[in-house]
């Protein structure tokens, strides 16, 4: 969401443009981790929707007296804490390697315990030799 707002706020993008590159830029980490995502219009509609939800919490601020307002806002912080989760519906079943598995639902579970580190040699390998071998 801040790499949304600076898009957005800072460099005068429309919210669109904003969302489409910050989800391809999403998209990117997501390939890397070799989990299919869903489509992009899909994914961009999902982080304009939590664009609006931030918009009419920021029109209200002013109420942050009341119960209702700040039930909403912690509701929204919560959300911004948890996965902006772009995967594929069927990922699980599309992803065929049981340890890309496991990182996805690690990903998703609160607090995400999961991490990338660095390239995985023996994978690498055997993506470089299939592409020779396909050429």
């Amino acid at each position: 969401m801040s790499r949304f707002s600076t898009c957005h706020l800072d460099e005068k993008r429309t919210v669109t443009d904003s969302a489409r590159l910050v989800i391809r830029e999403c998209f990117q980490f997501w390939e890397k981790a070799r989990i299919p995502v869903q489509d992009e219009r899909r994914a961009i509609a999902k982080l304009t929707k939590l664009h609006k939800e931030w918009a009419g919490l920021k029109k209200n601020k002013s109420r942050k007296d009341s119960p209702g307002q700040r039930k909403r806002e912690e509701e929204f912080m919560c959300k911004l804490k948890d996965l902006f989760d772009v995967a594929h519906q069927n990922a699980l079943e599309m992803i065929t390697i049981e340890e890309d598995k496991n990182f996805l639902i690690a990903q998703c579970k609160k607090g995400r315990p999961g991490a990338m580190t660095r390239v995985d040699k023996k994978l690498f390998k055997r993506d470089v030799k299939f592409a020779e071998k396909n050429r």
